[in-house]
């Protein structure tokens, strides 16, 4: 550490020590800066900007952290625009400064820097810069910016998905708010790619799907894959969306010309590129269902080809076709089958270890939701009430660590469990923590809990391995730690037992007298 020291000096070749060089020699410690780790996020939209001025959300925020050396530098981030060669700093109009968090531990310092970008047209595919402000080698580049085009959900209804145009990792979330639609870009889950029309993710991540081009004039209704036939002047089918296990329900071809000599029905399971014919219909209207009995029943009345979906289940969904032939000529026409589940309830359980400005993250401290998240899959997403205000928000990423999203999907229903850390604030005391399916709002699918805060300060005269009382909660109690300092641990009381406001001790004792009793801070 930083000191006056008398220092002697020692000969090499016979270990003496020869000569005291001075009676009181300053000793500077000097610590090496490091690479710093450039984290963006996706949600990066040309020329956003809310009725309140802001230009980025909550999961808008980037972030870059690293070592700064001690005495501490600073961390900086530059760009340099689309084919540029130099790198310059971005102008104070296009970043927003949100928080710089610096840790010292002995003699090196970790800084935190989160950020909000301003985008413009011309830092699409441009490069951010990360770098220590006194080296000239630490620093990191972000990959290439992909920048989402504000007018994309002009023409897409309210909680609607677009392709992201380029970024295939990436899909893009269509929200009104007081008239007006906002894009949002989302990562996809880890090793999903977006379709470029839906913008759903799926597991199909081939180059097909990548090298899809989304249409420019997003309100122009792109034109069909080959796959699908052009509409026919003669048939016209209609999708059918249902919700899962809602019972039979038809899907109808409707045709204006009766000189018909064959009526193929064909079947193309999702997910397959290869069509099956389960009916032919004859010109006198005979119908021989070829396979598939036990999956549909077909009927044909007044012009009107009705396709019976028996059983509503995710397996069965896919595109039936009709394929008649008039006078020599083939015309066609498909309708999609699809089915939904809606989300559940999700659980969220909090760790009772939630300190105030301990100044980094441990992992005994990890949070988790999980739920059932429906068909399609929706992403659980995390919101903040903080005390004396009446509108939730998204957290933000600065405050979120090791964050992790775990998927699966069986029988028509995906299941999602999210773990997260939280770096807690002051104002985060008797916050509430919401988690809910991220296109649902009722009091059905959410579930939220309260943050009971522990001071940092709370061991500050206590010793390694004594326990404190909880000051929030009566089933909690806080040990003291001593590690390069006294940090405080927030555990969870055995199950009916809870904490004594003075020792810290667990008993069986949950009387009002004891759930009530000051714990002296």
């Amino acid at each position: 550490m930083d000191g006056s020291y008398k220092v002697a000096l020692i000969s090499n070749s016979s270990g003496e020590m020869n000569e005291i060089i001075g009676e009181n020699v300053l000793l500077k410690i000097r610590s090496p800066t490091g690479k710093p780790t450039v984290t963006l996020s996706v949600d990066q939209v040309i020329d956003l900007v809310f009725p309140d001025g802001n230009y980025y959300r909550g999961s808008g925020i980037h972030t870059c952290e690293g070592l700064i050396g001690e005495p501490p530098a600073k961390l900086e981030i530059d760009i340099t625009y689309n084919n540029g060669t130099s790198f310059e700093p971005i102008s104070n109009s296009n970043i927003d400064l949100v928080s710089r968090t610096n840790t010292s531990d002995e003699c090196s310092t970790t800084e935190t820097l989160s950020f909000g970008l301003k985008f413009s047209s011309g830092m699409d595919g441009a490069r951010l810069r990360c770098r220590v402000s006194d080296s000239l080698t630490e620093y990191t580049l972000s990959e290439e910016l992909n920048l989402i085009p504000r007018n994309i959900c002009d023409c897409s209804a309210s909680s609607s998905y677009r392709g992201h145009p380029s970024n295939c990792k990436v899909q893009v979330y269509c929200v009104t708010e007081g008239g007006i639609a906002y894009p949002r870009g989302i990562a996809c889950a880890s090793n999903q790619c977006r379709n470029s029309i839906t913008g759903v993710c799926s597991d199909d991540c081939s180059a097909t799907v990548c090298n899809e081009t989304v249409p420019s004039d997003f309100c122009t209704t792109p034109a069909p894959p080959t796959t699908t036939p052009a509409p026919s002047p003669y048939v016209s089918c209609n999708n059918v969306n249902v919700l899962l296990n809602s019972g039979p329900v038809s899907l109808s071809c409707v045709f204006n010309d009766t000189d018909f000599s064959m009526i193929n029905v064909t079947f193309t399971k999702l997910g397959e590129s290869e069509g099956v014919t389960i009916c032919n219909i004859y010109s006198n209207t005979t119908i021989v269902m070829l396979t598939m009995q036990d999956m549909v029943e077909i009927t044909l009345s007044n012009n009107i080809i009705n396709v019976t979906i028996l059983q509503t289940i995710c397996e069965n969904e896919g595109t039936f076709g009709v394929v008649m032939d008039i006078n020599g000529n083939s015309e066609m026409d498909q309708g999609k089958f699809t089915v939904f589940n809606t989300p559940g309830s999700p659980v969220l359980t909090l760790s009772e270890d939630q300190v105030v400005d301990l100044g980094f993250y441990r992992d005994t401290g990890a949070h988790s939701c999980t739920g059932i998240v429906g068909y399609p899959a929706m992403d659980l997403i995390l919101e903040i009430l903080y005390i004396n205000t009446t509108v939730y928000h998204e957290i933000q990423d600065a405050k979120v660590k090791d964050f992790k999203r775990n998927i699966s999907i069986a029988s028509c229903q995906s299941r999602q469990e999210i773990t997260f850390g939280l770096l807690f604030t002051a104002d985060m005391d008797e916050a509430k923590i919401r988690c809910r399916p991220l296109e649902v709002l009722d009091n059905e699918t959410f579930a939220e809990a309260s943050l009971f805060l522990i001071p940092r300060d709370i061991c500050a005269c206590g010793s390694s391995g004594s326990y404190r009382g909880h000051p929030g909660r009566c089933d909690s109690k806080v040990l003291c730690l001593e590690d390069k300092g006294m940090f405080p641990r927030g555990i969870a009381c055995s199950n009916g037992e809870c904490r004594n406001s003075i020792t810290g001790q667990c008993s069986s004792n949950c009387s009002a007298e004891v759930c009530q009793q000051e714990v002296p801070i």
